[in-house]
């Protein structure tokens, strides 16, 4: 399998022989404030994900309150993303 995560916060579980989605889930909680930057890491069946806030570059452009959210890390199973 290749874990790849998204702008959406979506991570996706690949068939690295065939490229074939195994199975894709969101892992923030919020769709329009999380994304995934950094490097996943799997160990011992666990998929660790880095959650980023996409309020921390929305407040270099758009006025208004910053920061209301944060990042986290999220642990998901490898075999099911759940």
């Amino acid at each position: 399998m290749v874990f790849v995560g998204d702008y959406q916060g979506n991570v996706h579980a690949i068939n690295a022989l065939d490229g074939s989605l195994l199975w894709q889930t969101f892992a923030g909680t919020n769709a329009a404030m999380h994304f995934i930057t950094g490097g996943m890491q799997y160990h011992d069946g666990m998929l660790i994900v880095p959650i980023s806030s996409k309020e921390v570059v929305a407040g270099a452009f758009l006025p208004g309150p910053c920061c209301t959210s944060h990042g986290m890390l999220v642990a998901l199973d490898a075999s099911s993303g759940e």
